[in-house]
């Protein structure tokens, strides 16, 4: 959308994502080299998959079409949102090719009265530099905060395993960060552990003010003990209402498209749409009671990492964040 939005609807892609800095090519192109340079290597599966479906009435502009060609490796598809049917079989067609068809489904149905969805598909599985041993796998409580002060537990299938692992206090979020490696990759993930059962809503209420480096542990290894549930997430999510929260409004009233098309009718994006589906078991990935939580300062013999109650995830590299999520067994 970036691409083609202009005045202020692109002031606004802009000042949402972090971009003033830059100027709109600049940051285009940044990212373009991205896309083209990241190879996650054939140990970490990551299926990203990203389009514009527009009305047959809206007319695209050649210059629009050529450098979406040469970014994202794909044009922005024209169809008929008045045939429901056909159009969401050639969206779900889409996503399927994109993921290897590990998603199938994004939407049920479309509305006549569209004019612009934005669609975007994520699949992720990577394995374990230190795989977990299934045998180890046990049922164990996970305690979930309530607000009686009481804590409900759940019985969660509990992965276990001892190695080196960096881990962190994180004073701000007043919590613990851990970090598993994926194998032959850059890619790790990074568990946020707050101290208390119910902490997670102060690294959530935080987290965007602190930057991925301040998050990451850097201390050196240490010889730890990690209790980490299994869990899958797959999740279908409509966005417009947390874009227009951000401050993207302009988008889904009168957007200024004028670098995409020169239709004189008002556009707006209708719907944005994610599904992110992501699986973490032994092998990888593939999202008042005594609670037991270590922190260290200086090599202990060992440390003990029970992560038996909400924790984010973030799945990154040295540069980028590429998911993130809150798991909650709810």
């Amino acid at each position: 959308m970036y691409l083609g939005a202009e005045g202020d609807t692109a002031d606004e892609i802009k000042k949402v994502f972090q971009l003033d800095v830059k100027p709109k090519s600049e940051a285009i192109m940044e990212y373009s080299n991205w896309r083209h340079s990241f190879n996650p290597l054939a140990a970490v599966t990551l299926n990203s998959a990203c389009s514009l479906f527009v009305a047959s009435d809206i007319n695209i502009l050649p210059d629009y079409l050529q450098q979406s060609s040469d970014i994202f490796g794909s044009l922005p598809y024209t169809v008929d949102f008045a045939n429901s049917s056909a159009t969401s079989h050639l969206i779900n067609d889409w996503v399927a090719n994109n993921t290897n068809d590990k998603i199938t489904q994004l939407i049920d149905q479309t509305d006549g009265n569209m004019k612009v969805m934005l669609l975007s598909a994520i699949y992720f599985k990577g394995s374990w530099k230190f795989p977990f041993e299934s045998k180890l796998t046990r049922k164990d409580e996970f305690y979930i905060p309530q607000e009686t002060g009481v804590n409900r537990t759940v019985q969660v299938d509990m992965m276990s395993r001892k190695g080196r692992h960096r881990l962190n206090r994180i004073e701000k979020l007043d919590a613990m960060s851990l970090e598993l490696p994926y194998n032959n990759s850059n890619l790790s993930m990074v568990i946020l552990l707050p101290r208390s059962v119910d902490g997670i809503k102060k690294i959530i209420a935080n987290l965007d003010q602190m930057d991925i480096n301040e998050i990451a542990p850097k201390s050196y290894e240490m010889q730890v003990k990690i209790d980490l549930p299994k869990f899958k997430f797959d999740v279908n999510l409509e966005l417009k209402d947390a874009l227009k929260s951000l401050g993207l409004v302009e988008l889904f009233s009168r957007a200024n498209l004028s670098d995409m098309t020169d239709s004189k009718a008002d556009i707006q994006i209708n719907n944005v749409r994610q599904r992110a589906v992501i699986q973490v078991d032994e092998e990888g990935s593939k999202d008042p009671q005594e609670i037991k939580f270590s922190y260290i300062n200086f090599p202990m013999v060992e440390t003990d990492v029970r992560i038996n109650h909400p924790f984010i995830f973030i799945i990154k590299d040295d540069d980028t964040v590429y998911l993130a999520g809150r798991v909650t067994m709810e």
